[in-house]
């Protein structure tokens, strides 16, 4: 870990600021665009007003908001090019400013303000995590030297979960970014399994991962004061859990009988509930508030966008008559100075 950049880190900390964002809006990737590459669009919260941010001869996948819902981060995939880490300034401007190259990577993402990326790369020669200050050209190493990715971060931005290898497989470790001690980092799963996509419970107290075992079946695990526990025994496979915003269910995609399907769970493992989503086989998905989960899903011949309310069961499409996928909502508000003060 770059102890350099941890300090610069804690006194970032000291200085963060509430942000605020009153209109939300959903990012997404879709091909309806005149080459068929997969370019950024936005669009408002009930899927109105779609507009078109990039036109890049590669794909433009996977974007995410800035604290304050102004900026947005993304990647490009190409059979002939180096996957490039892009930023969006102005979203919020009637004409958003052109796409700007950052640095060779993947899965970029915004740390607490608004002018932070991490995101991984093998610039090194190892996948591993790095961090980015947007204006400046020197990154950072913040994962450990060897490899590791799926990253995710706390909502206080103190605590960073991610997945890498140790002696014992495929692990989930927690990292204390306040902490420029040896004991900042530490393992969490405590099984030999192949454990990913970690997430971090809005209060910070417990964890949820995917342990995959030699015959590739996931099952959703909690850790909490130390214990990890199944919460998905009888479901053949399991992935990529996900809190509620509130922190009382648990939304995790179920893979059985060749069909990816959207659940939730209670964070005690009781009230199993499959969500009746329009399409076949969830592909990706977001909680957009504790009501709601945002989703891409197959439907004819496209992936497609929707929105289903997890208790009435009422599905929009937000979407569709393209390829749209990887949608990601802006937050309405990020009180970030509040949860620090009571940290300290």
């Amino acid at each position: 870990m770059n102890k350099n950049f941890l300090v610069l880190i804690l006194i970032l900390f000291l200085s963060i600021f509430a942000f605020s964002q009153s209109e939300r809006k959903i990012a997404y990737s879709s091909d309806d665009t005149k080459d068929g590459l997969l370019q950024i669009f936005i669009m408002d919260i009930d899927g109105n007003n779609k507009r078109q941010l990039t036109n890049l001869p590669y794909d433009c996948v996977y974007p995410k908001w800035s604290p304050d819902g102004t900026k947005i981060v993304f990647y490009t995939q190409s059979d002939y090019s180096t996957s490039g880490i892009y930023l969006i300034n102005n979203i919020t401007e009637e004409s958003a400013d052109e796409p700007i190259f950052l640095v060779d990577g993947t899965n970029p993402s915004f740390l607490c303000d608004n002018n932070t990326i991490m995101f991984n790369s093998d610039i090194d020669g190892t996948l591993t995590i790095y961090v980015k200050l947007l204006d400046e050209e020197e990154i950072y190493i913040l994962g450990p030297e060897s490899y590791a990715n799926q990253q995710v971060l706390s909502n206080d931005c103190r605590w960073l979960a991610f997945a890498t290898f140790t002696t014992s497989g495929k692990s989930i470790m927690m990292y204390d970014l306040t902490d420029t001690t040896d004991d900042a980092l530490y393992s969490v799963s405590k099984n030999s399994n192949a454990n990913m996509n970690p997430d971090i419970s809005p209060d910070n107290s417990k964890l949820v991962y995917s342990s995959f075992d030699r015959n590739l079946n996931g099952t959703i695990l909690l850790y909490e004061d130390g214990v990890e526990r199944a919460l998905t025994k009888g479901i053949k496979s399991a992935d990529m859990p996900k809190f509620s915003p509130d922190g009382k269910k648990i939304a995790f995609i179920a893979i059985e009988n060749d069909a990816t399907k959207l659940c939730i769970i209670d964070v005690d493992g009781s009230n199993l509930k499959y969500l009746k989503t329009i399409g076949s086989n969830v592909g990706y998905y977001s909680w957009v508030d504790k009501n709601n989960i945002i989703y891409d899903v197959e439907k004819g011949n496209f992936t497609i966008i929707c929105m289903i309310n997890i208790n009435t069961g009422e599905n929009s499409i937000l979407a569709d008559g393209s390829n749209c996928v990887r949608p990601s909502v802006s937050e309405p508000f990020n009180i970030i100075d509040d949860v620090i003060n009571e940290s300290y």
